[in-house]
């Protein structure tokens, strides 16, 4: 998610992935277990659920706000996107003026026709004669692009219907339009004030975001402590003697290291009754807990690889 927001600016993105106001990394080398959020008096149990209840709650409310911002921002892009385009489909608010059209005439009114480049000729020559009631060279060409010119035409009202049909029957593009005098002032208020609910909703995710990534985050380092400790019980019995320990290893010794921690704890093998490497256990990742090879020690790998791609 903040990947998504900060995309224009990745290199903020760094300062915002924070747990406990540390950088990650940093974190992580100093985990110590927070008894003011997660009392040591509970069972494992209760812990983890009081851990899945926070998240889930976060969840719920990040689906909110995203979904709030991205209400705000469809619809900005949707008032880009009418203002942009082929004169087919662009929203005439600010291409039409009040010289271009008749307003407030009970019997007359005008028309707007988008007419192909290449038939503007055609147009110009058969335009009045579409219908009776065609106010003589009332055409106007309001603007003129690559492929297409936009016209508007003078009538009378009671023809109006008549002369749309007989438009579209020669290829003429007639495009539902009613001149608003106020339209253009309000749709560019409207688009400001968007711009600027936008702009709040961006910062105030923005700071949500980077609070609750680092309850998410701590929180997900809790549980991994809480696995390592059942882990730990479950391999070596009662009552728990065991030192947890972070290990980092430089790029491409991982087996150098895996052959020194291997030969350093051999004897942990017999108490923890295996005898073989069986059963899988594999490095996981924030989405999961999984399995891969067995060691005489408990190891519960995970990566901080997302953060870097994150800032990618």
């Amino acid at each position: 998610m903040l990947h998504d927001l900060l995309e224009d600016h990745l290199d903020k993105l760094g300062e915002s992935m924070t747990a406990d106001n540390l950088p990650v990394e940093e974190y992580v080398r100093r985990f110590q277990w927070d008894i003011r959020k997660y009392s040591v008096k509970n069972s494992t149990r209760d812990l983890v659920d009081d851990i899945v209840a926070k998240v889930t709650e976060v969840e719920n409310e990040l689906k909110a706000k995203q979904l709030h911002y991205t209400t705000v921002k469809n619809a900005l892009n949707g008032i880009e996107r009418g203002n942009q385009g082929t004169l087919l489909a662009r929203n005439l608010v600010n291409v039409v003026n009040a010289e271009d059209v008749i307003v407030g005439s009970e019997h007359l009114q005008s028309v707007i026709v988008c007419v192909p480049t290449s038939a503007s000729r055609e147009w110009q020559e058969s335009y009045e004669k579409l219908t009776d009631m065609v106010v003589p060279k009332s055409g106007r060409k309001i603007i003129e692009e690559q492929d297409y010119e936009l016209w508007s035409v003078t009538l009378f009202r009671r023809v109006a219907e008549d002369f749309k049909n007989a438009a579209r029957e020669k290829k003429f593009i007639v495009r539902d339009f009613e001149f608003d005098p106020h339209a253009k002032q309000n749709a560019a208020k409207t688009r400001k004030t968007m711009e600027m609910e936008l702009k709040k909703q961006w910062s105030g995710l923005v700071r949500w975001g980077k609070t609750y990534f680092s309850e998410c985050f701590t929180s997900w380092m809790h549980i991994k402590a809480i696995r390592l400790f059942v882990e730990s019980v479950l391999r070596y019995g009662l009552p728990a003697n065991f030192q947890g320990m972070l290990l980092s290893p430089h790029k491409k010794k991982d087996k150098q290291l895996r052959t020194s921690l291997e030969d350093l704890y051999q004897h942990l093998e017999n108490r923890s009754g295996q005898d073989s490497k069986g059963a899988n256990n594999e490095d996981d990742a924030p989405a999961g807990l999984g399995v891969g090879d067995y060691y005489p020690y408990v190891y519960i790998g995970f990566s901080l690889g997302f953060i870097e791609k994150a800032k990618n």
